[in-house]
């Protein structure tokens, strides 16, 4: 069961999310260096949201992409 968040205050928000990437613009993504590059260039564009305290990211995995998402 969910906490009640306070109106002001803190609270931790725990997301998931896909991302379909140009591998192109990614070299090296199947392995753990693109993989980090990728958590980390994520974990940026994350810190431009108005109140975000704290961004973490983590690739849990890299498959083919589907031609459904086109």
């Amino acid at each position: 069961m969910p906490r009640p968040v306070a109106a002001s205050g803190r609270a931790e928000v725990v997301m998931q999310c896909a991302l379909t990437i140009d591998t192109g613009s990614w070299p090296g993504i199947d392995g753990h260096e693109g993989a980090q590059r990728l958590e980390e260039n994520s974990r940026s564009a994350l810190a431009g949201l108005p109140g975000l305290l704290a961004a973490d990211s983590r690739v849990i995995a890299i498959t083919g992409a589907s031609d459904a998402a086109d």
